[in-house]
């Protein structure tokens, strides 16, 4: 081959590139795309809420138990314990609803404007070391309660195995917020919010009544929920999710769809499986239909999730 031929070919593909480029940064996110990310947005919002008011009811349930049992020093320590626990948590949790609330006001397909918020201004550093405090003083704080090892809130792709070996200097102000749309990174944070949530709710079990007791917040409530979601996989691989209702809808024969065809119900819980066979952004319908007080209740959920190529 000639020499210009190929100064030529790399000129076109060089051209070609540029192009994309260029596109990519006007066009950076499809409306399709946008609407996964704000339907898992939906989604997360309310399980954050349900984790929320599970936190405030098992505090408003730790101080009955304890007046109930004559107020012991033992008693009102653990109270005091569990106030500075839910006053820590709610202004990590604030922090990420103020990030929220700027991204809102964005067109949720922006880009540029997000990665300079979160990762030029500084802010996602700020938020990183937020969380990673918040992780430590909790166990810290409650290292006599005997607590599982709380994964960290705001990793980077150091240890991500699917990232490592292609992005492995990535940090988690680059990882998760450079190129990233509004509606993206809105998800996130509300991923992080009830995550925090959980985290509480694990410390509140035991100061409840020390790490021997069942203890289940909200339990009495009836609940249609998600679980073990993925936001990535393989394509080839099965795709697998869980729909459940809370426990005292179990006697309410619950009913549950997916993708429009029924769904065996045992034990309360719904198994979401499949395989994946395309590559690409997609998603999954389900709906929970119960009946509670007399009357039918339906639930339904538009699920994002990403097909990734094989390597």
């Amino acid at each position: 081959m000639k020499w210009n031929t190929i100064y030529h070919s790399y000129e076109g593909i060089a051209l070609l590139m540029i192009g994309w480029c260029w596109w990519t940064f006007f066009y950076p996110k499809t409306p399709t795309e946008v609407t996964h990310w704000q339907s898992l947005n939906y989604t997360l919002e309310t399980r954050t809420i349900d984790a929320y008011t599970a936190s405030q009811d098992a505090i408003t349930d730790l101080r009955k138990d304890v007046r109930n049992q004559g107020n012991s020093r033992e008693g009102v320590e653990r109270i005091k314990r569990a106030e500075l626990l839910s006053s820590k948590t709610n202004h990590v949790f604030a922090r990420l609803g103020e990030a929220k609330g700027y991204l809102q006001q964005l067109d949720p397909a922006e880009q540029a404007t997000t990665e300079r918020f979160m990762v030029h201004s500084g802010f996602a550093y700020q938020l990183k070391n937020k969380l990673d405090d918040y992780t430590q003083w909790l166990a810290n704080e409650f290292r006599d309660l005997a607590l599982p090892k709380f994964s960290p809130l705001a990793e980077g792709n150091e240890e991500n195995s699917l990232y490592y070996v292609s992005e492995p200097d990535k940090d988690f102000a680059h990882n998760y917020f450079e190129s990233t749309s509004a509606a993206e990174a809105i998800a996130l944070m509300t991923q992080k919010q009830t995550q925090i949530k959980r985290y509480e709710i694990e410390v509140l079990k035991r100061l409840y009544d020390g790490p021997t007791v069942s203890f289940c917040c909200g339990c009495d409530r009836i609940r249609a929920e998600l679980g073990k979601l993925k936001a990535l996989i393989p394509v080839g691989e099965e795709y697998t999710a869980d729909m459940f209702i809370g426990r005292s809808a179990r006697e309410t024969n619950p009913r549950m769809t997916l993708n429009g065809e029924p769904l065996a119900v045992i034990s309360h819980y719904g198994a979401v499986e499949f395989q994946t066979k395309e590559v690409g952004q997609q998603f999954w319908e389900g709906k929970i239909v119960y009946k509670h007080e007399g009357q039918y209740r339906r639930v339904d959920y538009k699920v994002p999730f990403e097909v990734l190529p094989k390597k």
